[in-house]
C-alpha cells in the first residue's frame, strides 16, 4: 500500500501547475512507465482464476491499484481526460462480473463498481462521452453493472428507511400506550 501511495504522489507531480517543468516531466515519465504495469497487475486479479474473498488482503492491494488508475484523469489537462478514461474504463469494466447479476457479486466486482461510480460522479460529462465511444460489449457490461448497482443501492436504502420507520412506529406505540398499575397490597386500608 505504501508503494501505491508513493506512486500516486509521483503521479500527482504532473498535475501541480506551480511545479517546475522538470517535475512535471518526471511525473509524466512515471505515468508512462508505470501505468501499463498497474493495468496489467489489476487485470491479473480477475483473470488469475483465484477466488478472492472479502477478507483477503489481496483485495486491499487490488483496491490500491484501482485507486491509482482512478486518480489518473485528475492529473492530466481537461482535453486529455477522455483519452485516459478510454484506457481506464475498459480495464475496470473487465474486472466486473458478467451480467445477468444475482445477489452474489464477487468482491472484485463490488470494489470495482464503487470506484467506477465515484469516477462517474466526479466527471460526469467526460465519463458519459467516453462510455458512448467504448466498444459495444464493454459499454453494455459497464452500463448493466452501473444500473444494477444503482438499483441495488436504492433497494437497500428503501429497506433501511422502512426498517427505520418501523422502529420509530414501534417506539412511539410503546410510548403512547397507556399503562395501568393496580395495587395488589391493600394492607394500608385496614
Amino acid at each position: 500500500m505504501t508503494a501505491h501511495q508513493c506512486l500516486r504522489t509521483f503521479i500527482s507531480i504532473s498535475e501541480k501547475k506551480a511545479s517546475s517543468k522538470s517535475s512535471i516531466m518526471l511525473g509524466q515519465a512515471i505515468i508512462n512507465a508505470v501505468i501499463p504495469t498497474v493495468v496489467t497487475h489489476t487485470l491479473n486479479y480477475k483473470f488469475s482464476g483465484e477466488n478472492i474473498s472479502k477478507e483477503d488482503s489481496t483485495l486491499s492491494i487490488l483496491e490500491e491499484d484501482i485507486k491509482t488508475l482512478v486518480m489518473l484523469p485528475n492529473t492530466v489537462p481537461e482535453n486529455q481526460k477522455k483519452m485516459i478514461l478510454s484506457v481506464i474504463l475498459p480495464t475496470l469494466t473487465a474486472m466486473l462480473d458478467t451480467p445477468p447479476f444475482d445477489n452474489t457479486l464477487s468482491p472484485i466486482h463490488t470494489v470495482t463498481i464503487l470506484h467506477l461510480l465515484a469516477l462517474a460522479t466526479t466527471m460526469p460529462q467526460v465519463f458519459k462521452s467516453t462510455v458512448a465511444e467504448l466498444p459495444e460489449h464493454v459499454r453494455a457490461k459497464l452500463e448493466a453493472s452501473v444500473r444494477y448497482s444503482v438499483v441495488l443501492s436504492q433497494q437497500i436504502q428503501q429497506e433501511q428507511k422502512q426498517q427505520e420507520l418501523q422502529r420509530k412506529t414501534t417506539y412511539t406505540e410503546d410510548i403512547k400506550q397507556p399503562t395501568i398499575h393496580l395495587k395488589t397490597n391493600f394492607s394500608n386500608f385496614s
